[in-house]
């Protein structure tokens, strides 16, 4: 349970981080639609060098232990939790199911409904990675892939208030994080080397890949950075240079010879240790180096979790263009923010401002 807030440290709300946020949601749009449209182009498949994904996990640490430590009780943090995640889900799910029967006409709608009613319950609790075989010839062959991400996190914010409570216990918060983030990690090299046991078809390291268990230290990174968010914001710019210079100089070291990915793998969500805390050191410095960017909405979520359903759409109605991909994907997300997401965050019981 959380102690009454305390209140945010100073400086905290002088971030750039709806900003960055955009700017992650569009690397991952960019990369699946270019991978999956047919575009190819050289340059986007670049930009993976900073993907959006871990810097997602990287704030999503930052803000929610923030918001938990300063929502005064659990039922406040949950209520928060559930309003900022849920209504774009629902929203996203019902739009899915609309694509499908777009494609494939109402009646398929009446002939799969059961199989559609759990599909739907799972997209709308943890299950978001459930894909039926109903939806294989749909599109990319899952209807919306990219949600594996909102299972993760929905997993890590039951597990941070655990994290908390334990590292009060002990009085060493700091302490607890510090080993749940090297204990994922641990998690984390077993699955991405392979060494885990099969299970069925599949390593059991793919399963992981699904949960907190090997993500959770990226998460970890960013509670350290907000539990001492003083000595980060003081030292910001040496953070922010000495990131720069940590990634350039791991992407000339690994255009030389093999290095171990879980230290150094530099483009993919699967980044090495030492690149991801480099990477991250440049994020906190582009949210808190610069003047403050105030958008008219959040609209990074809608922009992520909307843009598969649209990829999937525009292959089966053989439209594949990043352009029209892109367009309508941030108009579903700005009609999605004003409309839903908004609306629904207005009903906060307590709210951060960033």
């Amino acid at each position: 349970m959380p102690e009454p807030s305390q209140g945010l440290p100073e400086h905290f709300r002088e971030n750039n981080f709806d900003v960055l946020r955009i700017l992650f949601a569009l690397e991952v749009v960019l990369f699946h639609a270019n991978e999956h449209l047919g575009t190819d182009l050289a340059w986007i498949r670049q930009i993976n060098i900073v993907p959006g994904v871990p810097a997602f996990f990287f704030v999503s640490g930052f803000l929610i232990t923030a918001s938990f430590l300063n929502s005064g009780s659990l039922k406040v943090y949950v209520q928060n939790c559930v309003l900022r995640i849920y209504p774009g889900l629902i929203a996203v799910t019902l739009l899915s199911i609309g694509f499908l029967v777009a494609c494939y006409g109402p009646g398929w709608l009446f002939q799969n409904v059961s199989t559609i009613g759990v599909w739907s319950v799972a997209q709308l609790t943890i299950g978001q990675g459930f894909n039926p075989k109903l939806f294989r010839e749909f599109g990319v062959g899952v209807v919306n892939g990219s949600l594996w991400t909102i299972t993760v996190e929905l997993l890590f914010y039951v597990m941070l208030p655990i994290v908390i409570l334990v590292g009060r216990t002990l009085r060493r918060t700091q302490a607890t994080a510090l080993l749940m983030g090297l204990i994922a990690w641990g998690f984390y090299v077993l699955s991405i080397r392979d060494i885990l046991p099969a299970v069925g078809s599949k390593n059991l390291g793919d399963y992981l890949l699904l949960t907190p268990l090997t993500w959770g230290w990226m998460f970890a990174v960013g509670m350290l950075v907000y539990l001492n968010f003083g000595w980060c914001y003081r030292h910001r710019h040496g953070l922010g240079i000495g990131g720069i210079l940590g990634m350039v100089l791991i992407w000339v070291l690994s255009t030389r010879s093999s290095l171990p990915p879980e230290l150094f793998e530099h483009q993919s969500n699967q980044l090495g240790l030492l690149y991801y805390l480099s990477f991250m050191g440049v994020v906190f410095w582009l949210a808190y180096a610069f003047p403050v960017w105030k958008l008219t909405g959040d609209y990074s979520y809608g922009i992520y979790i909307y843009h598969m359903p649209v990829v999937n759409l525009l292959l089966e109605k053989e439209l594949p263009q990043l352009v029209t991909c892109l367009a309508i994907t941030v108009l579903l997300a700005v009609l999605s923010w004003h409309l839903i997401e908004s609306p629904a965050l207005k009903l906060k019981k307590k709210k951060l401002s960033h």
